[in-house]
Order: structure tokens, then C-alpha cells, then sequence
């Protein structure tokens, strides 16, 4: 019998398999190359799938659909926050460097 794992930075779902369970990635990588039109509509279906699947096991949960989207774009937004800060804390340099000084 396989081991199969994955790690621990992907999503993944377990999938029943007769008796046993398999490690499914919850998002595949993209088949499209950056700059292709069919990229922006996979990344599209990916994500609706991915939203889909949590919102609905969120809901068998007890959790209400608009809650827990709600929830979700919040998230989205606060992690878009951080990473349009440290793109502005890597463009602005180390502190003390010589685009930091007064002249």
C-alpha cells in the first residue's frame, strides 16, 4: 500500500477510495502559462470550486452560507492588506539605507 502525503502547505481533501482514503490536492497547479487568456479563466474555475467546497462543508457545519462568505472575502482582503505592505516595506528598503536618509 502507498504512503501518499502531501505537504503541509496544500490544501487537500481525502477522498474515499473503496476502504481506504486518497490525498486529493484541493487546487491543481495551472496548465496555461502566465499571459495566456486561458489562464485568468482557470484560475476563475479553481477558485469557485475551492469557495464552493468550503462554503458548503462550512454550512453542513452549522456555519450560514452568507456568514461564512462574508468571512471569507474579510480574510481575502486583510491577507491583500499585508501584501500590499511588505511589497511597500521591500520597495522602500532596509531602514537606515540611503533612500531612507534626509539629505
Amino acid at each position: 500500500m502507498a504512503n501518499e502525503t502531501a505537504d503541509e502547505n496544500t490544501a487537500c481533501l481525502l477522498v474515499p477510495l473503496g476502504s481506504l482514503l486518497k490525498v486529493v490536492p484541493m487546487i491543481d497547479p495551472p496548465s496555461q502559462q502566465p499571459g495566456q487568456p486561458e489562464r485568468k479563466v482557470e484560475l476563475d474555475q479553481t477558485a469557485d470550486f475551492a469557495v464552493q467546497l468550503l462554503v458548503e462543508e462550512a454550512h453542513l457545519v452549522g456555519w450560514t452560507r452568507i456568514e461564512f462568505l462574508t468571512a471569507i472575502m474579510d480574510a481575502a482582503n486583510s491577507r491583500i492588506a499585508t501584501i500590499e505592505e511588505e511589497r511597500q516595506l521591500e520597495r522602500a528598503g532596509p531602514a537606515g539605507s540611503q533612500d531612507d536618509q534626509v539629505q
